[in-house]
């Protein structure tokens, strides 16, 4: 019975850590389009030439 508790809330902690990752990852990808489109110095998410023309190649593909 214990051993069946530990695993169960083993997984349980596995689950939230990855929900928080997710998470996390999509407020950063929410705040660099932000920025890139601060940069570019008009309220959009660049096209991927725009991307490239400033050295951030890859981080937006169309």
């Amino acid at each position: 019975m214990a051993n069946t508790i530990f695993t169960a809330l083993t997984i349980v902690a596995i689950l939230s850590i990855s929900a928080a990752v997710i998470f996390t990852n999509q407020v950063n990808a929410h705040q660099q389009n932000g920025y890139i489109a601060i940069l570019n110095g008009r309220n959009a998410v660049p096209s991927h030439p725009d991307v490239s023309a400033t050295g951030i190649t890859g981080l937006i593909v169309k």
